[in-house]
């Protein structure tokens, strides 16, 4: 059997630039919020206001969708002889094809969901090129491991 050559599938570089960008703007409207609130209690001796709690819990209602995203889906794939090499916004990860333990593509979601033996990652069906090719690969190598 002839082993498939070592592969690599990136997302285009602008939408992952788009995301920093957007999580950078995020990450400082959160900490504006959190050092206003400090301001006005250390500097100002303002008591507790209860209404800072409802700005408080909207603003982690309109950041908690964006974060399984940005922390478990993959900006690039390699494939090697070893196994998968994955990154994203946040760190690089190295998962060996005996340590994957299923990959599910349901229709109804734009993501891929990968588990391995260190925890799970989402492949974007839509910005990931050439995904059919990707999810083949992955099937040929694993399909001992994934049964």
């Amino acid at each position: 059997m002839v082993e498939p050559k070592p592969e690599r599938f990136e997302r285009a570089r602008w939408k992952h630039y788009i995301r920093f960008f957007f999580v950078g703007i995020m990450l400082v409207l959160f900490g504006g919020l959190l050092l206003q609130s400090y301001d006005l209690h250390v500097n100002y001796h303002r008591g507790f206001n209860p209404k800072e709690v409802f700005i408080y819990v909207w603003a982690t209602i309109i950041f908690l969708p964006f974060l399984p995203t940005l922390i478990f889906e993959i900006d690039k794939v390699e494939t090697n002889e070893q196994g998968l090499e994955l990154d994203n916004l946040i760190w690089h990860s190295h998962e060996n094809w005996s340590d994957l333990t299923s990959l599910k593509t349901p229709i109804y979601l734009k993501f891929a969901i990968l588990k391995g033996k260190r925890g799970f990652y989402l492949l974007n069906k839509r910005d990931l090129p050439d995904f059919g090719k990707l999810i083949d690969s992955i099937n040929h190598r694993a399909i001992n491991i994934m049964k």
